[in-house]
């Protein structure tokens, strides 16, 4: 998020752990899923709601992080008006 000024350096890093995280995760899931074994016989594409879940709780807390450093960063710039 370059173009936030709110985005801090860490909140980058923060993020980066969780997708790092994630990613790492997704191929140790996809090995003893068997949701994800069945669909993947079936269909060639292996997925499931599990990784739709850990995929979604890492877009949740980047949205909620981002939220809360704007507010953060706005309440700054509010003060330093005063």
């Amino acid at each position: 998020m370059p173009d936030c000024p709110w985005w801090t350096a860490a909140d980058a890093a923060e993020l980066d752990i969780l997708a790092r995280a994630l990613v790492k995760g997704v191929p140790w899931h996809l090995e003893r899923c068997q949701v994800v074994t069945a669909a993947l016989e079936e269909t060639g594409y292996a997925w499931c709601k599990h990784l739709s879940a850990a995929v979604e709780e890492v877009l949740e807390w980047r949205d909620m992080r981002e939220a809360y450093s704007r507010a953060v960063w706005l309440r700054a710039q509010t003060e330093a008006i005063r």
